[in-house]
């Protein structure tokens, strides 16, 4: 009996429960649409009756395990089959999605793609092909930029500056020294910041700025550095305008400095990428905000690092020796360092408030 329901399912019977029919239809895998409780409670809010599907298992998420869940058949006869029933009043595909155009034919409801995959180059059915990414948009025909609804991102942080904060660094700048910031760093990230400096300045001499994220690891971090034996100046104990020459680290040791820093900075470790232990999530968006190259270590849990990552607006490594070349490529490449910060900070931009966008752009 099992393999019998088996080849039902597979030839498009008893793919659709009832309050599917008629709906709106988001077509995504599991794991994408696990991320698109905000999407489709908007779409619900808009339409009234929301479905999904897809060709693997449902997704998990308990706010999308409230919804009707639509398995479909990957064979084509019975997709088209198992759709017609469905009868959807519009189809949605998000992401990278198979057989997209022998879904984009089953129905003719009008059809929507977000998060459209870089390899589709045209889809003539399609109401809109929604972009995430930026530098997709350049080279796709008929395809609109409206962001990445799925990240949640509805305005950019807007850190405030302080006054004057960069230009205590004019000794260095003036004599051809990079600001290196690891920022927001946790629990076994500031070996990792210190090993990488020693291996920088071998090659070009530079400057380390370092801020942990927590208050109450200020001062452990601090004494247990004193290890290393480099001149630091701590932002807060600061008593002269400038930093001098022979200084090696710059520490910080509040919230204020930490994002204000970002500014000063040739390019920006993200603190919580380069360790589990860290335990925090990476803050990509504010120094990609303000336009200043963002690497990330090998912990790539939050959705956010994983989508700038894809588009290539930030720079991942997996190890120590990766992060120290990424770092000299910036320091050493004036080009290449404003490309990527360019490039991260129209992606940022193009983030903010895409769920709104994408929701006025489907009818």
């Amino acid at each position: 009996m099992g393999s019998l329901m088996s080849l039902f399912a597979r030839m498009g019977f008893g793919t659709h429960p009832c309050v599917a029919r008629e709906a709106t239809v988001l077509i995504g895998d599991s794991a994408t649409l696990a991320q698109a409780h905000d999407l489709l409670a908007g779409l619900q809010a808009r339409f009234g009756r929301v479905a999904s599907a897809g060709f693997d298992a449902p997704p998990t998420a308990s706010s999308t395990q409230a919804m009707p869940y639509v398995p479909l058949p990957a064979h084509p006869v019975a997709l088209r089959r198992a759709l017609a029933r469905l009868a959807p009043v519009r189809l949605i595909l998000l992401g990278d999605i198979p057989h997209s155009e022998t879904i984009a034919t089953a129905t003719r409801a009008p059809l929507f793609w977000v998060n459209v995959p870089r390899h589709v180059t045209k889809m003539p059915r399609a109401q809109a092909l929604l972009s995430a990414d930026p530098a997709d948009v350049t080279h796709m025909a008929d395809t609109e930029l409206t962001g990445d609804p799925l990240l949640g991102i509805t305005q950019l942080p807007k850190p405030a500056g302080i006054d004057g904060l960069c230009e205590r660094f004019r000794a260095h700048r003036k004599n051809g020294r990079w600001i290196g910031y690891f920022a927001a760093t946790g629990a076994g990230e500031e070996a990792i910041a210190y090993g990488a400096f020693f291996t920088l300045i071998r090659r070009k001499m530079g400057l380390l700025a370092l801020a942990p994220r927590d208050g109450e690891r200020y001062e452990p971090v601090y004494r247990d550095a004193l290890k290393y034996h480099l001149p630091t100046n701590r932002h807060n104990r600061l008593s002269t305008s400038f930093v001098p020459i022979k200084s090696r680290v710059y520490y910080i040791e509040d919230p204020q400095t930490l994002t204000a820093l970002y500014r000063c900075a040739d390019f920006v470790v993200a603190g919580g990428s380069l360790s589990e232990m860290a335990g925090h999530t990476p803050d990509i968006l504010t120094p990609l905000s303000l336009a200043c190259p963002v690497i990330v270590g090998p912990v790539h849990h939050d959705p956010v690092v994983r989508a700038a990552l894809a588009a290539g607006a930030i720079i991942g490594v997996d190890n120590d020796h990766a992060l120290v070349e990424a770092a000299y490529q910036l320091i050493s490449d004036e080009t290449r360092s404003r490309r990527l910060s360019e490039q991260g900070r129209q992606w940022a931009q193009a983030q903010s408030g895409a769920l709104e966008r994408v929701l006025s752009r489907i009818q």
